[in-house]
């Protein structure tokens, strides 16, 4: 009967660990799916929305593009949004630190 009850406890486990494990690829798989915002700052001063959109837009679905203007005009930095966040990782790696019109993308 222990012996019973032992091997009960160890199929109990097992099927614990299993559900946490699918739980964990379930998470993960999630979170790649995520939206993700990027900071992008150096943007040349000329740049409009489309022009980020399009230097953005080979690396994956993008939601939204928002360049920060004031009174004087662009800021110099902005958000790109893209659908999931490893295509805005994908981006981030190739595009950070390449030169743009002489303003090295952030």
């Amino acid at each position: 009967a222990q012996q019973q009850q032992q091997q009960a406890q160890q199929q109990q486990q097992q099927t614990q660990s299993v559900a946490a494990a699918v739980a964990a690829v379930t998470a993960l798989a999630e979170s790649k799916s995520q939206p993700k915002r990027l900071h992008v700052s150096n943007i040349p001063f000329r740049f409009r929305d489309p022009d980020l959109r399009s230097m953005f837009g080979q690396f994956g679905t993008i939601l939204d593009v928002e360049i920060i203007f004031n009174e004087r005009g662009s800021k110099g930095f902005g958000f790109v949004t893209f659908a999931n966040s490893s295509e805005a990782e994908r981006a981030r790696e190739r595009l950070h630190g390449t030169v743009v019109e002489g303003r090295k993308i952030e």
